[in-house]
């Protein structure tokens, strides 16, 4: 038994150990005696063994709740297959300081230099992040970062950090993160920066939130404007089970948005580079909210003049008053493109079901017709079709359709088309 509480450390050198098989260090550190040094630092920097040289650490019973870390310097491994860094934290009696720190830098295995950290029994609530540095990986095919917090017991900081800055693998410079079972209901965000990434293909973020439980911030940021593939450059968050209802915005799928205020899509495309794909479409079939279940589709900076086209379906709207179609197209580039579709065939407000598409600034003269559909109008009162083409720049095509043959009300089938002349009642 040592009797310096200041001076019991376990130094092993195994340099000249005879048995390539065996020269690993073990250190028990469980009758430890001072609090401030019961460390244990391995150097396997002249192991003969290509196969073995791994570290491990027993810090079960440490007695210093101040310095029971591990740290593995594995710069010198010879072994290409097995410079991993194992640490088991699962006891760790330090609620501060059990974090797992992996240096990789000089890693010399292309195929194996991962850090994997494993936190499901951590104690500490505000320490059990895990940071894994791979700007320097070799490995082009292998240079992620996988973080498990399934069980993370620290509702402030079970966040996970990868930064892929410098990451040399165009196919796998993605960030994956599970928070699936996250216990913070104000930190289980994943924040993913892809502004670098080299591969044009592959700089997607996918993000699944469908467990949180954090009513104010299960949203995902990702950061795609510095994006260099015109055909991937999409942001993929499934908020389908969101249990926010104020904050399950999508910039994409709302169809289960049980927030009546904010289950409204807004996709903004004016930094698109790809002329094929700057679409907008949006399903609100089941919006709950019956006073905002508006689409709203800027088309503006719209680059493709072939695919800038808006399509609403509201066939299950539930609101009676605001089941309202509304397409911008002033800045339509498109002259044979720029039509507005609206399907109301459904609609259930026997007061509201009309159609409103502005073409005043329609630059194409021959296709800047409105087309509405009434023909299932369930109120004999107002299946009016309202078509503004007052500023319509074709005198051939200026022409509103509206089919009006199975109206129910014999005294209200009307169409009502401001032309440029006069206004024509049928």
């Amino acid at each position: 038994m040592s009797k310096d509480p200041q001076h019991d450390n376990a130094t092993v050198k195994s340099s000249k150990s005879k048995d390539p098989q065996h020269d690993n260090a073990t250190v028990d550190l469980s009758k430890s005696k001072d609090p401030q040094h019961d460390n244990a630092t391995v150097d396997l920097s002249k192991s003969k063994d290509p196969q073995h040289d791994n570290a491990t650490v027993d810090l079960s019973k440490s007695k210093d709740p101040q310095h029971d870390n591990a740290t593995v310097d594995l710069s010198k491994s010879k072994d290409p297959q097995h410079d991993n860094a194992t640490v088991d934290l699962s006891k760790s009696i330090d609620p501060k300081h059990d974090n797992a720190t992996v240096d990789l830098s000089k890693s010399k295995d292309p195929q194996h230099d991962n850090a994997t950290v494993d936190l499901s029994k951590s104690r500490d609530p505000q320490h059990d992040n895990a940071t894994v540095d791979l700007s320097k990986s070799r490995d082009p095919q292998h240079d992620n970062a996988t973080v498990d917090l399934s069980k993370s017991k620290d509702p402030q900081h079970d966040n996970a950090t990868v930064d892929l800055s410098k990451s040399r693998d165009p196919q796998h410079d993605n960030a994956t993160v599970d928070l699936s079972k996250s216990i913070d209901p104000k930190h289980d965000n994943a924040t993913v920066d892809l502004s670098k990434s080299k591969d044009p293909q592959h700089d997607n973020a996918t993000v699944d939130l469908s467990k949180s439980r954090d009513p104010q911030h299960d949203n995902a940021t990702v950061d795609l404007s510095k994006s260099k593939d015109p055909q991937h450059d999409n942001a993929t968050v499934d908020l389908s089970k969101s249990r926010d209802p104020q904050h399950d915005n999508a910039t994409v799928d709302s169809s289960k948005s049980k927030d009546p205020q904010h289950d409204n899509a807004t996709v903004d495309l004016s930094k698109s580079k790809d002329p094929q794909h700057d679409n907008a479409t949006v399903d609100l079939s089941k919006s709950r909210d019956p006073q905002h279940d508006k689409a709203t589709v800027d088309l503006s900076k719209s680059k493709d003049s072939q695919h800038d086209n808006a399509t609403v379906d509201l066939s299950k709207s539930r609101d009676p008053q605001h089941d309202n179609a509304t397409v911008d197209l002033s800045k339509s580039r498109d002259p044979q493109h720029d039509n507005a579709t609206v399907d109301l065939s459904k609609s259930r407000d026997p007061q509201h079901d009309n159609a409103t598409v502005d073409l005043s600034k329609s630059k194409d003269p021959q296709h800047d017709n409105a087309t509405v559909d009434l023909s299932k109008s369930r109120d004999p009162q107002h299946d009016k079709a309202t078509v503004d083409l007052s500023k319509s720049k074709d005198p051939q095509h200026g022409n509103a359709a509206v089919d009006s043959s199975k109206s129910k009300d014999p005294q209200h089938d009307n169409a009502t088309v401001i032309t440029v002349e006069h206004t024509l009642m049928r």
